[in-house]
């Protein structure tokens, strides 16, 4: 595969740090315009994708090994086969793990974490979410993503997916 989209190696060899759950995998993925990897050219294409994703990186969600957070993913969405592959690519993170039009994920867990490559326009191979301009967001790639986006922080759907964990201190602050 391409430059961090093959994870293929936690499977036999994860990363074990002398404090657990400090780690976080992450992997790119991008379409056939940015490089025209075989499953794109594979006759069940975009239905493969599942497939693709679950043996490179995928299964590291579904096992819960470690969290794992996209990068970066991207398209200028010039061809209709860039399109397919981030209307499955968005399905998939979001929790439909097998493509088949129903989330797997329980109602209560968030899908995956991910970064939209890139914000700038000027990225050579995916364009960015700001237009020439600098300014204008582009509408179409954002009708891509819209769904997937995490709440705004402070609105009422962000309080609701609020996510608690216990911090313990290894010791008092100094006084000031």
């Amino acid at each position: 595969t391409w430059w961090g989209g093959n994870l293929k190696g936690v499977a036999l060899y994860p990363v074990v740090l002398n404090v657990a759950n400090k780690l976080v995998y992450s992997m790119h993925e991008y379409p056939k315009s940015v490089f025209a990897q075989t499953w794109f050219s594979d006759p069940s294409y975009p239905n493969n994708m599942d497939d693709v994703w679950n043996v490179h990186w995928g299964y590291i969600f579904k096992a819960q090994t470690a969290p794992l957070f996209m990068g970066e993913f991207g398209s200028k969405l010039e061809t209709v086969s860039d399109q397919q592959w981030l209307d499955k690519l968005t399905d998939y993170v979001d929790g439909d793990l097998d493509l088949n039009g129903t989330r797997d994920i329980p109602a209560s867990q968030c899908g995956m974490s991910w970064t939209y490559w890139s914000l700038n326009p000027n990225s050579g191979d995916t364009g960015g979410i700001l237009k020439d301009d600098w300014t204008t967001v582009d509408a179409v790639k954002m009708s891509y993503i819209q769904a997937s986006l995490a709440p705004q922080i402070g609105s009422a759907a962000a309080a609701s997916q609020r996510i608690s964990f216990p911090v313990t201190l290894s010791a008092a602050a100094p006084a000031a």
